[in-house]
């Protein structure tokens, strides 16, 4: 029997960026028909909420393809809605009807990829980082988007394996890793028969050895894999889940060879997993279930027999982050590593099969990275205040022997034995470079890009605009995917920044601003000037709204709740003019409320798959479309007259609306919650599309109605 991703819900708070991060652990089932609608919904608007990591896999029984038309003729332009005054009546506006709602014609036309941009990304103190491979020749990268190999010399890309994450606990815990040679890589990920598989991979080349689907002689049918080691010797991996269970598995043929669930009852929160330098024991470091203390356990590497115990007070061990010495201390032969927190200033070594603390290190800042060289004689840290790389002499360790500025904290450092020479990369996605004397990076690589939780095209089209959960804009170049700026958000206005905001709209000639904050029990929408970032007034809503949006003229907003019809307020007085019904095509939940760029078209996408487009002047309907239910978001073109949409199978396709037309949809990953993209963008001229996934990698579509 396989074993599946289990249910529940884990949140983790990323304290380092000023806009909380709640991930939450939702649903993966073999039979998808099972997850309700409200499940769904109820994990969409926890999403809309905060500015997530959401990881989902869940989806409805399917509908049938569009039927085939008559022969494609050509494609008439829709021109967009005039924006005129939104009609000032309570009258809610007429149901769609049949004859509104031809079925589209037959596929045509082509959607392309033309580029495909990022390396992935990793955060502060996460399992991502570098390393280098026993000859020291290459320099490895494990993100959330795969495992990339780096010249060691020049930074030159030499191959790249692209895994994007599938963890529930994405970003904290680990879904690939790297042998300590450097040789071998080794990911889960869940099949298409969301089966729980191991793959390897030969990094000298990219090429994927083998990939198995996990079976299980115990009946266990869940299990969530929180972190993984490979032996030093390459022949095994161990592996541990949410609940404490452990598992061997043969590298040769990805066979369990030895399920250990002693430690279930007693496993809180699960922290390492690691074989010690020479590969005699594996280590396995967890929370207990009294929440007050840690324990370590030694386990045999051959029999699996337990060899050694200890435990600590988390008082005395609070950490949760850290780095493993790769070799043993000399001459007493100690397992120890240095361990730390976020926020912490505080690091510690400790011997952790018997959790004796060796040492402590007091900063006057935290850090955001830290790393052995491969002979064990430095120890590099990220510092954050003032942001560098730091290399300090394990030997001593007193003070760092040398530091090399950065503009950005680095979220993984390097460096080669001997302490020559130093990499690090930082979270305005440059690898770096330095040799030792040399305060300026002698090489740098550019492409690591950060999760974007909105994605834009600007005005003329030149720059992809990636919107970052700590309120940053990077501009790109969409042809090339190169950096061309980083700045604050502008929407993000003095009054919000302790705020979380769910959604925000700025008005077509820019000089209002509409946010909707997270609140329990105010769900008011505060209106500011734009230009001078003053407060102007509340707009009362008796319910919790997910989206706002200003209408053509910018007197009105369209409002979007779960469960509510859109409503159409005056600005000035909080009127509601008019709504928009959920009707029975749609389902009991909106998900989605989307307005073009130019403010003439509004499409609603509801639980069951359909998708309705209405003029923002009349509000009358103009298309209806029936998409797979999968479907996770939609996007429209700045004139309306484009809807993209993508599913969480992996698929992301587009509809003509003017003929009522669908293209192909193009595969663009795989059918699991990593498909997920938070962002979705047409550019100006209609003739690309950007998607984002939550890997931190960027693809650009060839659109050709």
């Amino acid at each position: 029997m396989g074993y599946f991703i289990s249910t529940g819900i884990q949140s983790t708070i990323n304290s380092f960026v000023p806009l909380k991060i709640l991930i939450f652990r939702v649903f993966f089932i073999r039979d998808i028909s099972m997850v309700k609608h409200e499940e769904k919904m109820k994990n969409r608007a926890l999403l809309l909420v905060f500015t997530a990591i959401c990881l989902l896999l869940s989806a409805c029984q399917g509908k049938a393809a569009p039927t085939t038309a008559s022969a494609p003729t050509d494609i008439p332009t829709m021109p967009p809605a005039t924006a005129t005054d939104i009609p000032a009546t309570a009258t809610p506006s007429p149901e769609p009807t049949p004859t509104l709602s031809p079925t589209p014609s037959a596929p045509r036309g082509t959607l392309s990829l033309a580029h495909k941009f990022g390396f992935g990304s990793g955060i502060r103190l996460s399992p991502f980082g570098l390393q280098l491979s026993a000859d020291e020749k290459r320099l490895i990268a494990t993100t959330s988007a795969g495992v990339f190999v780096f010249s060691a010399d020049d930074l030159k890309l030499l191959a790249a394996i692209y895994e994007p994450t599938q963890q529930p606990s994405y970003p904290l815990r680990r879904h690939m890793r790297v042998s300590q040679d450097g040789s071998l890589a080794a990911g889960f990920s869940i099949n298409a028969d969301y089966i729980l598989t191991i793959k390897f991979w030969d990094t000298s080349t990219g090429s994927l050895r083998a990939e198995h689907a996990l079976e299980s002689e115990t009946g266990d049918d869940f299990v969530i894999i929180v972190d993984f080691a490979i032996s030093p010797d390459n022949t095994q991996v161990a592996a541990v889940s949410d609940n404490g269970t452990i598992l061997i598995i043969n590298v040769s043929d990805g066979k369990i060879v030895e399920t250990i669930d002693q430690y279930v009852n007693n496993t809180q929160s699960p922290l390492w997993i690691e074989f010690d330098p020479i590969g005699k024991n594996a280590y396995y470091i967890f929370q207990d279930v009294s929440f007050t203390g840690v324990q370590s356990y030694g386990l045999n590497s051959t029999s699996w027999d337990e060899v050694s115990f200890a435990d600590a007070d988390t008082i005395d061990f609070p950490w949760d982050a850290g780095a493993f010495a790769p070799l043993l201390s000399k001459p007493a032969g100690f397992r120890w590593g240095y361990f730390t927190r976020a926020g912490s200033r505080t690091i510690q070594a400790w011997e952790y099969s018997t959790f004796g603390k060796r040492f402590e290190i007091k900063r006057q800042d935290s850090i955001s990275a830290i790393a052995f060289s491969p002979d064990g004689q430095w120890v590099i840290m990220g510092g954050t205040n003032p942001t560098q790389l730091e290399t300090w002499p394990v030997e001593t360790v007193k003070a760092p022997q040398e530091t090399f500025p950065v503009a950005r904290p680095l979220w993984a450092v390097a460096a080669s034995s001997g302490g020559q020479t130093f990499y690090g990369i930082s979270n305005d996605g440059k690898l770096n470079m330095w040799k030792s004397g040399e305060t300026s990076p002698v090489h740098q690589q550019s492409g690591f890009l950060p999760v974007a939780s909105r994605l834009e095209f600007s005005e003329d089209g030149l720059s992809l605009r990636l919107t970052t959960a700590n309120n940053e804009i990077y501009e790109i170049d969409p042809q090339d995917g190169k950096l061309q700026n980083i700045y604050p958000n502008p929407n993000i206005l003095e009054e919000m920044k302790d705020e979380v905001p769910v959604s925000i709209a700025v008005s077509a000639d820019k000089s209002l601003l509409a946010v909707v904050y997270f609140s329990l029990d105010d769900y008011a929408i505060r209106l500011f000037d734009l230009n001078s970032g003053k407060f102007i007034r509340k707009i009362p809503s008796k319910h919790r709204l997910d989206l706002v949006e200003f209408s053509p003229d910018g007197r009105a907003l369209f409002t979007q709740g779960p469960k509510h019809p859109v409503q159409v307020l005056d600005i000035e007085t909080g009127e509601v003019l008019n709504e928009i019904p959920i009707d029975d095509a749609l389902g009991e939940y909106l998900f989605e409320m989307r307005v073009s760029r130019d403010k003439s078209t509004l499409a609603l996408f509801g639980e069951l798959g359909v998708v309705e487009i209405y003029s923002t002047a009349t509000l009358e309907v103009l298309q209806t479309l029936e998409v797979d239910p999968n479907t996770w978001s939609i996007a429209l073109s700045d004139d309306g007259s484009l809807l993209a949409y993508y599913s969480v199978d992996g698929t992301v396709g587009c509809w003509d609306i003017a003929s009522n037309t669908l293209l192909p949809p193009l595969e663009f990953g795989p059918p699991t919650s990593a498909a997920e993209t938070p962002g979705l963008a047409f550019s100006p001229d209609n003739r690309s599309l950007a998607l984002s996934t939550w890997d931190g990698v960027i693809r650009i579509y060839n659109v050709a109605p």
